[in-house]
């Protein structure tokens, strides 16, 4: 069965991120909570994936946010790209540090 979705150009090479993008899109509307939970889980797995990419040093602390410093310092990522992947997990740092 074919699964309606936006995301269905992931399912070949990232199908992970395809699951994890299905789920935060079924729940836009009705658990926006939900939804930004699996976005920041999606987010995640693009940083260490464009890291991996780009052959960059994964940061020693594991962190989100370093990833994203490594990212915005020596890579080729768009810094629009970089700009939403913060903006995404900026509420969660604030939440969990």
């Amino acid at each position: 069965m074919k699964i309606n979705t936006n995301f269905s150009f992931l399912e070949k090479g990232y199908p992970g991120l395809m699951h994890l993008a299905i789920l935060a899109e079924r729940n836009c509307y009705s658990d926006p909570s939900t939804t930004l939970a699996k976005l920041r889980i999606l987010t995640e797995k693009l940083a260490s994936i464009l890291i991996d990419f780009e052959q960059l040093e994964e940061p020693h602390d594991k962190k989100q946010m370093s990833r994203l410093s490594v990212l915005a310092n020596n890579s080729d990522t768009p810094s629009e790209i970089i700009s939403i992947l913060f903006n995404l997990n900026l509420d969660n740092e604030f939440r969990y540090g």
